[in-house]
């Protein structure tokens, strides 16, 4: 049983064959004043070669991840690979059972709480095990994320960038194994993974598809091929690393500020638009009604940017200053 602070695993991460075990996270609890939470966890090696790390539900009500993992992890076994796969479905375990973007215990959204705190909160305790123990052990994290309860995005990478331009370069490269349909390109939000995977010389690239807490059938094969390709392109598995030529992936950015269209009032948001549509600056993204004020005319939500529609708002009912839109734009 290794141990990190307040969290153990019972997972040998340097033996060799199929391993199902936990990480086991103790917290203080409002009720029984000592809690255990058990993170499952899966290892699969077979010899020297790269870590490939697997991690889903990082935001507890995006769920295509985890079920995406799972069917991987029922089919890959070690004898099939060159190197090791550890692979966590539901990272932010709490979270995921709560369908919720952060985890009950301490309200935290674990993907900005890197590099964490071994003696912090639930959320900063697990980030400060990523930035310690497993980021520095991995060639490339690749971490399945989605919409969540609140917005859908078309089938995509996320890109954050930063490291040295030999390591962004080794990134992008990556990304395009993995073969999404986009691949947006953005700057660090600040506390965020990819900045330690980045200090801990490991490429990380993150999903960002589907959404409406919802699971997608097609989202989760582009998942287990994206990943499959990319143990293809590490030398984990024999296969062609790339995918079709007709189906290379496409670098988009999302415009800083500009390109994340929130509301200016609160009300029931009505779209004008769907996912792919292309929008003129000053163009309707959608309407918002007053539903204190019937007879008010809505309110018209216009792009400050022009771009491709690439995330919107699933949920009608918005609060001044909430995203309804993220417009991107060609790389």
């Amino acid at each position: 049983m290794s141990a990190f602070g307040s969290i153990t695993t019972n997972i040998d991460y340097e033996r060799d064959g199929k391993q199902v075990g936990n990480l086991r996270l103790v917290q203080s609890a409002f009720v029984t004043g000592w809690q255990t939470e058990l993170i499952p966890v899966v290892c699969l090696r077979n010899g020297d070669g790269p870590t490939l790390l697997l991690l889903g539900g990082t935001h507890g009500d995006e769920v295509d991840g985890p079920v995406a993992l799972m069917r991987l992890l029922h089919a890959l076994e070690p004898g099939e690979i060159r190197g090791r796969v550890i692979a966590i479905p539901a990272l932010n375990f709490p979270a995921v059972e709560a369908c919720r973007r952060t985890a009950p215990s301490d309200g935290k959204d674990l993907n900005r709480c890197f590099p964490g705190d071994p003696d912090g909160t639930f959320a900063q305790m697990l980030a400060a095990y990523l930035d310690r123990v497993l980021l520095p052990m991995s060639r490339v994290v690749i971490d399945l994320h989605a919409g969540g309860r609140w917005s859908r995005f078309l089938p995509s990478l996320w890109l954050l960038e930063g490291g040295s331009d030999d390591h962004w370069r080794f990134t992008q490269e990556v990304a395009k194994a993995f073969g999404a349909p986009l691949t947006i390109v953005s700057g660090s939000l600040g506390g965020d993974m990819s900045e330690s995977a980045a200090r801990r010389g490991c490429a990380y690239i993150s999903t960002e598809s589907g959404g409406a807490a919802s699971v997608d059938p097609a989202i989760v094969a582009m998942c287990e091929a994206g990943i499959r390709r990319v143990m293809a392109f590490l030398g984990m598995v024999p296969g062609d690393a790339a995918p079709p030529a007709d189906k290379a992936t496409r670098f988009m950015r999302v415009p800083g500020v500009d390109g994340v269209q929130i509301a200016e009032g609160a009300g029931l948001f009505e779209p004008a638009v769907e996912l792919g549509d292309r929008i003129e600056v000053g163009e309707p993204i959608g309407h918002l009604y007053r539903i204190d004020q019937p007879m008010a005319p809505p309110v018209p939500v216009r792009a400050t940017t022009k771009g491709l529609i690439y995330g919107l708002a699933w949920l009608a009912h918005v609060k001044r200053g909430d995203r309804v839109c993220i417009v991107a734009e060609e790389a």
